[in-house]
Order: C-alpha cells, then structure tokens, then sequence
C-alpha cells in the first residue's frame, strides 16, 4: 500500500511538472497560476485588515468603558463643556447669539452680550443651565428692548 501511494504520488508531481512545463500552453498556465496565487493573497490580506480594524474598534470601545468607570458623571473639561452648550443648548434655544459671548470657566458658564429680548434671554439662560455638566450660569447679558 505504501509503495502504490509513492508512486501515485510520483505520478501526480510528473503530471503537474508536465503540465506547467508544456512548451505550447505552460507559460500561459503557469502566469494564471500566478495571477490566481496572487488574488488569493490579496484575499487573505484584505480579510486580516478588515478583522484588525473590526478588532481595533473593540479594544478602543473596551477602552472607552473602562476609561468612563474612572470619571465622573457630569464632570467634564471647560472644551468639551462648551461644545455640549453649543449643541444642546444655544442652538436648539433659537436665539440669535451673534452678539453673545460664551466662556466657561471650571464649568460655569459666562454670558456677555445682548439679546433682543427678555424671554429669549430666560430661555437661554434656563436651557445652558439644564445641559449636563453646567455648574453655574453666570448672565451679564444685556436685552435689547
């Protein structure tokens, strides 16, 4: 048994030399074999980056979980204030903030300016004062009319 599978095995490696080695078709044959070798590592390339990368958005969301454990709710630095007021609050209130200007300082927030009005001044002031993180509105806003 041993012996009939070296000499299929013998055969089998002939029969490849032969058929990449035929003076007619094997330069042919043997650049297909190429180009099909090829794609098929670009394949496997492709498929270990797109897992890095599915992989490196775990680690970062893992280490965003972890990171949060550590900080407070509602604690956070004057920048990152600042853009939430923008967001949350300056924003949805609808009031022209051309002339305003917003400052934040160890999380109380500055108001300089003026506004057309009263309610819109109320309304800002009372939307700032509800976005998480805000410690304190400090309203030097000057109303229009």
């Amino acid at each position: 048994m041993r012996k009939f599978l070296l000499i299929a095995s013998l055969i089998s490696v002939a029969g490849l030399i032969t058929y990449l080695l035929d003076p007619d078709r094997g330069r042919a044959r043997r650049a297909r074999l190429t180009d099909q070798m090829s794609a098929k590592g670009r394949d496997v390339a492709d498929a270990v980056t797109a897992k890095a990368k599915y992989q490196k958005g775990v680690f970062e969301g893992v280490a965003h979980e972890v990171a949060s454990i550590f900080v407070e709710d509602g604690v956070y630095d004057d920048e990152t204030l600042m853009q939430k007021v923008r967001s949350e609050a300056v924003g949805p209130s609808g009031v022209d903030t051309g002339d305003i200007v917003l400052d934040i300082t160890d999380g109380t927030v500055h108001l300089t300016g003026s506004v057309a009005d009263k309610r819109a001044r109320r309304r800002l002031v009372d939307l700032i004062g509800k976005v998480d993180g805000v410690r304190g509105v400090d309203d030097t806003l000057i109303t229009a009319s």
